[in-house]
């Protein structure tokens, strides 16, 4: 079963759906670290299943990505201010389990 996610979430459920399959739905944020609903994902630089090689820009976009939603905890003893970085805190991504990488973000389908 897939649980999705949309929009705006607590932590708490956030934290109640680590480790399960997760489809989060939304819009790309435009930050660093590409977000949909405060998890980070990766973003394509082409369209997924694509033959042209057409280039796409998801960011402020509706799009959506599935896979296993991981927790990490950054604690401030673990931030090197040498680098650039997000800091200490709670962070959440998906993941694919098959090839332990971010997965990446698709577009909306229109009417979505």
């Amino acid at each position: 079963m897939v649980l999705v996610i949309r929009g705006d979430v607590d932590e708490s459920d956030l934290e109640a759906a680590v480790g399960k399959w997760v489809r989060v739905e939304g819009v790309v944020s435009d930050t660093k670290q590409p977000q949909i609903a405060g998890i980070d994902i990766d973003l394509p630089e082409t369209i997924p299943g694509s033959t042209s090689g057409r280039r796409i820009d998801l960011w402020r976009q509706p799009a959506w990505a599935e896979g296993v939603l991981k927790r990490t905890v950054v604690r401030p003893e673990q931030v090197d201010n040498r680098t650039a970085n997000r800091g200490a805190g709670v962070f959440f991504r998906l993941i694919d389990p098959a090839a332990s990488h971010t997965v990446v973000a698709h577009p909306a389908e229109r009417g979505s």
